[in-house]
C-alpha cells in the first residue's frame, strides 16, 4: 500500500490487481473511521466526525492501492 500526500496525488502511478490507477474512474476514495466512532454514530445517530484515514480502493477488485492521513485529505474526502 502506498502513502498518498497532497504533493504526489496527481503524479503517483500505482495500480490495482485489475490494472486501474489513481486517475481511473474505478478507483475511489473512502473515509475510514475507528470502530468506536462507527458504533457511536449508530447508537446516537450522529456522525463520527473527521475520519482517521482515507483509503483509495478499486471498486471492481476492492484492492486498496493507497491511503492518507493528511489533514487536508481528511477534510476534503470526509463524506465519501
Amino acid at each position: 500500500m502506498t502513502i498518498i500526500t497532497k504533493e504526489n496525488l496527481d503524479t503517483l502511478e500505482v495500480y490495482c490487481s485489475c490494472g486501474h490507477n489513481l486517475k481511473s474512474v474505478w478507483i475511489s476514495p473512502r473515509a475510514k473511521h475507528r470502530p468506536i466512532k462507527f458504533w457511536y454514530a449508530i447508537f446516537w445517530g450522529v456522525s463520527g466526525g473527521k475520519p482517521d484515514r482515507i483509503e483509495w480502493a478499486c471498486r471492481l477488485c476492492h484492492e486498496v492501492v493507497g491511503e492518507s492521513t493528511d489533514p487536508e485529505h481528511l477534510l476534503h474526502y470526509r463524506h465519501t
